[in-house]
């Protein structure tokens, strides 16, 4: 079998045969690499799904201990860590499919430009045989028109490859500048309103979280808002069922704005049900990735904050979103139903049903969550 060394030399030796080398070189690249690379970046995105959900569990434990503005302002602080998280993991889980499709794609094309250039190969070599006095010049006229054919054919071959490439760079630099970059939009721990001082109250029936025995212990979700809450709302966890997709049961008076959202949904036609527990479930689970339950929770970080038009919200929905999609008499944002009611409403006409929500669709099939 011929190496590409010899390959190499024997097309050098035809008219315009170094162009065609250089192309079967360029097919060549390092697949075998990029898959290993991609497979490292597939390992650190699963580890900080882990990192994440173990300081989720720390400050939930501070979250339900404490009370007051201050408390308040952490946990504000670590949802901006659960955020980041989110955007760091699917930011490294993207882009190394996409080195996947890069090596996919050499290696089709390596495949193709090889059987090209041997065809051309064995027909030079016969053509010499069938003709043993003929001239070198004049076997190079021969070749000429071939190997013109054939370097037409490669470049055709390799353009796949090529766009591949050029779709991975230009995503990984937007993920350079989005989505891996939220970290270094959280401010500097103690540099806002997050530090112990006279804002901070024990809450009176605290017990730690965090046992084996403890569901909270196991949630996925950031920005927790189980047990006595430091939360602007008051009261304690309770109705809902589980919340689903890790997240904890929402306090009650979550689960009323739901239901008074889907009501009011159901009676201007939109095929929901207020009493289903699924579905308030579902929407419970966005509400809790999205936001924590905070109704005034705001994205100062990512690439629609840098536009002027950062998520706001339960639901977390952009201004222009957020007008396209309102109910007809609902459109105050920071409204917590009019809010659940937009990002339903979204919901149903971007991907035909809440199940299609994109987190909700990979909880469901094992995976986590992923925004919308």
């Amino acid at each position: 079998m011929a190496t590409p060394d010899d390959l190499a030399g024997s097309l050098q030796a035809l008219p315009r045969g170094g162009e065609l080398a250089a192309l079967s070189d360029k097919a060549s690249g390092a697949p075998a690499a990029i898959r290993a690379v991609a497979t490292r970046w597939r390992g650190t995105a699963g580890k900080t799904v882990g990192l994440m959900a173990d300081l989720n569990t720390t400050a939930t434990n501070v979250d339900d201990a404490w009370q007051g503005e201050s408390a308040d302002a952490f946990r504000d602080y670590i949802r901006t860590y659960g955020k980041a998280g989110d955007g760091f993991h699917d930011a490294l889980a993207n882009c190394a499919n996409l080195l996947d499709a890069v090596a996919s794609k050499l290696e089709e094309a390596s495949s193709k430009i090889n059987g090209i250039c041997g065809n051309l190969l064995t027909r030079v070599e016969t053509h010499r045989r069938n003709n043993p006095d003929r001239k070198e010049s004049d076997l190079s006229g021969d070749f000429a028109p071939w190997v013109d054919t054939a370097i037409s054919s490669a470049g055709a071959a390799i353009e796949p490859a090529n766009t591949a490439l050029n779709q991975a760079v230009t995503a990984l630099e937007r993920y350079k500048k989005d989505e891996l970059a939220y970290f270094a939009h959280i401010k500097a721990p103690g540099s806002d309103d997050s530090i112990p001082t006279s804002g901070w109250e024990r809450a009176p029936d605290y017990r730690p979280r965090g046992g084996s025995d403890d569901p909270a212990s196991s949630s996925g979700g950031y920005g927790a808002e189980g047990g006595n809450t430091s939360g602007g709302h008051g009261g304690t966890s309770s109705g809902g069922g589980g919340g689903g997709g890790g997240a904890p049961a929402p306090k009650q008076e979550v689960v009323e704005w739901i239901k008074e959202a889907l009501t009011i949904l159901r009676d201007n036609g939109v095929a929901v049900n207020p009493n289903d527990q699924a579905t308030i479930d579902k929407i419970w689970t966005i509400i809790f990735h999205e936001s924590g339950g905070n109704p005034q929770a705001i994205n100062n970080w990512d690439s629609n904050a840098a536009a002027g038009i950062p998520s706001k919200g339960l639901m977390q929905t952009i201004d222009p979103t957020f007008q396209a999609h309102k109910q007809p008499g609902y459109g105050d944002i920071w409204n917590p139903v009019h809010n659940i009611m937009a990002g339903v409403r979204y919901t149903i006409s971007r991907y035909d049903s809440l199940d299609g929500h994109p987190g909700l669709a990979s909880i469901s099939g094992g995976g986590g969550y992923k925004p919308y």
